[in-house]
C-alpha cells in the first residue's frame, strides 16, 4: 500500500488590507493527500471563496484547516489588516442671501462634495436656500462621510419713512427701522449713518431718491429707497410806507408764482387778505411791523416783514390882524409845533418861512390871499387867508379966506374915504 503525498495548501485574500465593515474574500485550494478536501476557516467559514466582514480595526488572522478524504489534515494562517474609515467633518457655514459660502473639509485627504460633485478640501457655493451638503473623504482607500449645512440667514426687514414732498428751506426728518446699523445716501452727496437723520433748510438740489441700507443683527443687509420732491418757494417782494394820518396807508407785495395767496397781519390785530393794502383811516397807533405771508399754489409759504409809519397831522392855525389900514403893520402868525416847517407866500412876491411874520407899513397892493404851508414829516397842510387893506382917507380943507377982521371965517373939510 502506497502512502499518499502530504497535503499542500494554496491560499490568498482579495486584499492585504481592507476598511472596517468592508468584505474580504478568502480563497484556498490544495494538492496532495486524497481528494476531495474539506476547508474549514476560523470564524465558521467553510469552503473556498469565503466572504468575511470585520467591524473591528486591527490585524485579523484567519486559520485554514484542510481535511482530505482520509481525514488527513493540513493548516495555514493568513493575516488581513482592517483599517479604520476616516472621520471627516466640515463646520456649517452661515451666509446672507446672494453671498458665497465656503466649506473647509477636515479628517481625510481627498474629498467630494454633493450636491454639485465638487472636489477639494474647500468648496465655495452660493445657493439661494439653506442646503445640506454631503462630504465624502478618502484616506488610504477608506472612505468617511458627513453632512454639513450652508444656512441662508434672513434679511432684515428694512423700512423707510419720509415725506414725499416738501417746500424749499423746510426741515425734514428721514426715518429708518429694521436693523442695528444704517447707511443713508441721497442727492447732493447726502450721507449719514444715523437711523433718523435730519436735513435743515432743504434746498432744491436735494430733490431725488434717498436710500438707506439696513444691517440686521445677523450681519445681513437690505436696502430700501424713497423719492423726495423739493418744491421751490415763490420769489417775493414787499414794501411798507410812511404816510400822514390824512393819507392812505399803502402796503404792497408780489409773488413770482401766479395764483399765490397773500395774508397781512400787524399791530392791533390787523388782518387782511390780498396783495396790496390801501387803508384810508390808519392813525399813529397803527404804526409798526407788518408781516405778509405769501403762499404759492403748491402750498409753500414765505414771510416778509415791512415797516409802516403813520404820522398824525399836527394842528396848525393861521391868524392875522387883518383887516387893517394902509401903512399899518400886518401880522401873520401860526402856532408853533416842534418839527414843523412853515412856508409863507402872498401878493407882491411875498415869501418867507417861520411861524411868525410881520409886514411893516402894508401897502394897498399887498392886500390879497396869503398862504401858509406847514410841513411835518409826510404831512403837508395848506391854509389861506384873504387880507383886506383899507386905504388912508384924502382930506381937503377949503376956506373963504382971505376975510376982513371981525368977519366970519368959514372952513370946510372934504374926504375921499
Amino acid at each position: 500500500i502506497a502512502e499518499p503525498p502530504p497535503i499542500q495548501l494554496f491560499y490568498s485574500t482579495s486584499a492585504q488590507s481592507v476598511c472596517v465593515t468592508q468584505t474580504v474574500l478568502l480563497n484556498c485550494n490544495a494538492i496532495g493527500g486524497t481528494s476531495p478536501y474539506t476547508f474549514l476557516w476560523s470564524g465558521g467559514g467553510v469552503g473556498n471563496g469565503v466572504v468575511s466582514t470585520e467591524n473591528t480595526v486591527g490585524t485579523h488572522v484567519y486559520t485554514l484547516l484542510a481535511i482530505d478524504a482520509n481525514t488527513c489534515t493540513a493548516s495555514a494562517t493568513l493575516a488581513v489588516q482592517v483599517l479604520s474609515n476616516p472621520t471627516v467633518w466640515a463646520s456649517p457655514v452661515y451666509i446672507c442671501p446672494f453671498e458665497t459660502g465656503t466649506f473647509t473639509a477636515n479628517g481625510a485627504s481627498n474629498y467630494t462634495w454633493m450636491p454639485g460633485g465638487f472636489t477639494g478640501s474647500t468648496c465655495a457655493v452660493n445657493p439661494t436656500v439653506t442646503t445640506i451638503y454631503t462630504l465624502t473623504g478618502e484616506f488610504s482607500g477608506c472612505l468617511g462621510a458627513a453632512t454639513t449645512t450652508l444656512n441662508i440667514k434672513p434679511l432684515p426687514i428694512a423700512s423707510i419713512s419720509m415725506t414725499n414732498s416738501v417746500c424749499e428751506m423746510q426741515n425734514i426728518l428721514l426715518t429708518a427701522a429694521g436693523g442695528t446699523a444704517y447707511i443713508w445716501s441721497g442727492p447732493a452727496n447726502f450721507q449719514s449713518n444715523l437711523s433718523n437723520p435730519g436735513i435743515a433748510q432743504i434746498q432744491l438740489n436735494q430733490s431725488g431718491v434717498y436710500q438707506v441700507t439696513v444691517t440686521g443683527v445677523n450681519g445681513c443687509t437690505a436696502s430700501v429707497a424713497s423719492s423726495l420732491n423739493v418744491i421751490a418757494l415763490p420769489f417775493i417782494t414787499a414794501s411798507g410806507s410812511t404816510v400822514c394820518s390824512t393819507q392812505s396807508l399803502l402796503l404792497s407785495s408780489t409773488s413770482s408764482l401766479p395764483g399765490s395767496q397773500f395774508v397781512w397781519t400787524g399791530p392791533l390785530n390787523f388782518y387782511y387778505n390780498g396783495a396790496a393794502v390801501n387803508w384810508p383811516n390808519a392813525n399813529a397807533n397803527n404804526s409798526g411791523a407788518y408781516t405778509v405771508c405769501i403762499t404759492s399754489p403748491q402750498g409753500c409759504s414765505v414771510n416778509a416783514v415791512v415797516q409802516a409809519s403813520i404820522v398824525n397831522q399836527p394842528s396848525v392855525t393861521l391868524n392875522t390882524n387883518a383887516p387893517l389900514c394902509e401903512n399899518s403893520p400886518l401880522q401873520l402868525t401860526a402856532n408853533s409845533v416842534p418839527g414843523t416847517t412853515y412856508i409863507w407866500s402872498g401878493p407882491n412876491g411875498f415869501n418867507s418861512s417861520g411861524p411868525y411874520q410881520t409886514i411893516n407899513a402894508i401897502s394897498l397892493n399887498a392886500q390879497g390871499v396869503y398862504q401858509l404851508q406847514s410841513n411835518y414829516g409826510p404831512c403837508t397842510f395848506v391854509q389861506t387867508h384873504n387880507v383886506l387893506v383899507y386905504p388912508l382917507p384924502q382930506i381937503q380943507i377949503i376956506s373963504n379966506q382971505p376975510v376982513c377982521e371981525q368977519h366970519l371965517l368959514q372952513l370946510t373939510a372934504t374926504s375921499t374915504a
